[in-house]
């Protein structure tokens, strides 16, 4: 299904004089789950990164939110001895008819911690498919790699049941199943 994307700009306490525009791009949109801590939970020693854009949050096997130190520097449970998972609670949550708001997988060139899209949100507004004209507020966890039919700036909506792509050890580590269980 095509979509729009556009970046929502998120107004705090102080409003500055000018705001730049809104990008408005036009991609395809997928569904993921693939169990794996998000890219934006990743620890990096750049603490001004950190308290710029935020961390993603993680949890433990057992879906327990881990807290902010372990969760940044513990091992994806998608590598061998991993504790870190991305949290069930990551789902679409449905708000009305026509919205709502979940995470997802940004496609991008640079999938490491210090993406600038990292913990961003944005606004989806389907253009083609079933949910033409709906809308969905994201926020990125994972800047994701491109592979098949999916290429830069798609995006994944995090569904469970949506599909694993590459990274297929994550949800049968932290729920003892394989996927097509």
């Amino acid at each position: 299904m095509l979509f729009k994307l556009v970046q929502l700009i998120l107004v705090g306490r102080l409003v500055a004089a000018s705001v730049e525009a809104a990008v408005v791009t036009s991609a395809s949109s997928y569904t993921g789950w693939d169990c794996c801590k998000p890219i934006c939970a990743n620890g990096n020693r750049n603490s001004d990164l950190l308290r710029s854009r935020g961390v993603a949050r993680t949890c433990d096997k057992d879906n327990r939110p881990q807290d902010l130190n372990t969760g940044l520097f513990a091992t994806t449970g998608c590598s061998p001895g991993g504790s870190s998972y991305m949290c069930d609670s990551y789902q679409p949550v449905p708000v009305a008819d026509d919205l709502s708001y979940g995470f997802a997988i940004l496609v991008s060139d640079n999938q490491r911690e210090d993406n600038p899209n990292c913990c961003k949100c944005y606004e989806v507004q389907w253009l083609s498919g079933a949910a033409v004209g709906k809308k969905m507020i994201v926020q990125i966890v994972t800047p994701g790699g491109a592979g098949g039919s999916v290429v830069k700036d798609d995006l994944i909506i995090l569904t469970p049941g949506g599909g694993l792509g590459y990274f297929d050890q994550g949800c049968p580590r932290q729920y003892g199943s394989r996927y097509n269980w």
